[in-house]
C-alpha cells in the first residue's frame, strides 16, 4: 500500500509498505499527482516499511502509463528523504537521486529518521 499524506503546503510523507497490487499502485499514484500537482520546491519524506515486497505485476503495468504524468511532476519536488530498512532500497533511491536533475534524493535507515527529517528541513545540502 502507498498511502499519500500532505503534512504541510509543500511537504508530503509516502509510506509503502506491503506488497502493491494494482489497486493499491492506483489509488497511490492518483493521491501523489492530486496532492503534488500545486506544490513548487517541495520536499517529500519517503519511508518504507521492512514488510515492503516488490509490487505485483499488475501494480507495474498501471505505473506504466502514468510515468509522463510522473515524470511533469518531478520539477515540483526539490528534496526527497528515504527511509528504509532494506540496504537495496536505500541504494536503488540514491541512484536515481543522481538520475533525476534537480531532485536532491537521501536515503536513511529508520533509525536515523530524525536526520532524514532535519535534512529535509535544511536550506542547503
Amino acid at each position: 500500500m502507498l498511502n499519500v499524506e500532505t503534512t504541510a503546503p509543500n511537504r508530503l510523507h509516502l509510506n509503502l509498505k506491503g506488497r502493491m497490487d494494482a489497486n493499491a499502485m492506483t489509488i497511490g499514484l492518483d493521491a501523489l499527482v492530486e496532492q503534488a500537482a500545486q506544490m513548487e520546491n517541495a520536499r517529500v519524506l519517503y519511508t518504507v516499511e521492512g514488510d515492503f515486497e516488490v509490487p505485483t505485476p499488475g501494480a507495474l503495468l498501471i505505473e506504466l502509463p502514468r510515468l509522463p504524468r510522473l515524470f511533469a511532476l518531478l520539477h515540483r519536488f526539490e528534496r526527497c528523504a528515504v527511509v528504509a530498512p532494506q540496504a537495496w532500497v536505500r541504494q536503488v533511491a540514491e541512484a536515481e537521486g543522481h538520475l533525476l536533475p534537480g531532485l536532491e534524493i537521501k536515503a536513511f535507515t529508520p533509525d536515523d529518521r530524525e536526520a532524514a527529517e532535519r535534512w529535509l528541513e535544511a536550506s542547503d545540502g
